[in-house]
C-alpha cells in the first residue's frame, strides 16, 4: 500500500505493507516527537496519511 504523507514543509510518500506497519510508523513518529500521524479511515484503510508537526 502507498500512503501520501503531507508534512508542514513537504509532501512525500511512504510504503506500508500492513496496518502493523502504520502503527509502527505512528509510534516511531510520536516517540521522536517529530510529527503526529493521523489516519483517516476509509473502509479498512485510507489512501492518505496526514502528518502534522507537534
Amino acid at each position: 500500500m502507498r500512503f501520501s504523507c503531507f508534512g508542514s514543509a513537504d509532501k512525500h510518500e511512504i510504503e506500508v505493507a500492513s496496518e502493523q506497519m502504520i502503527i509502527r510508523v505512528m509510534k516511531a513518529a510520536m516517540l521522536d516527537n517529530i510529527m503526529t500521524i493521523l489516519i483517516a479511515k476509509k473502509n479498512q484503510f485510507s489512501n492518505e496519511l496526514i502528518c502534522t508537526t507537534t
